[in-house]
């Protein structure tokens, strides 16, 4: 994959989570982290699987 490539793949999964938090849709936010995601959101915790950060 080209650093061109990479961009556009990136570029593309922000907009789409973008547009899921924008829509309010929780399913669509996590579907764009990896199913062994570990987010961590201070102060509320740290939430690993795209079941704990959906349920965010």
């Amino acid at each position: 994959m080209t650093e061109s490539q990479a961009l556009t793949r990136c570029k593309a999964g922000i907009a789409a989570w973008q547009n899921a938090f924008n829509n309010q849709d929780a399913h669509g936010c996590a579907a764009q982290y990896c199913h062994d995601a570990v987010m961590h959101a201070r102060p509320f915790g740290t939430f690993t699987g795209r079941e704990q950060i959906q349920q965010f």
